[in-house]
């Protein structure tokens, strides 16, 4: 199916970059031009992200890995 009629992107080829790597929108938006232009396919492009990493057990469109770090207290 066409996700992003505008760049003429597909499900398949949002399935395969998240295969490759891609874990946002932002990701797609700079891989494949999904959501750039009329941003209409923007819900639809992250869901299918989001069922190709579930599919591919990797984390979710837009969670982030927090990085905690000890503060030094009287430096």
């Amino acid at each position: 199916m066409i996700v992003c009629v505008c760049a003429r992107v597909s499900d398949r080829q949002i399935r395969q970059a998240a295969a490759a790597g891609a874990h946002s929108l932002e990701c797609l938006q700079f891989e494949l031009g999904v959501a750039t232009r009329c941003g209409n396919c923007a819900e639809c492009a992250t869901r299918v992200l989001g069922e190709a990493c579930a599919d591919l057990g990797a984390k979710p469109p837009g969670t982030r890995q927090v990085m905690l770090v000890p503060q030094l207290h009287g430096a």
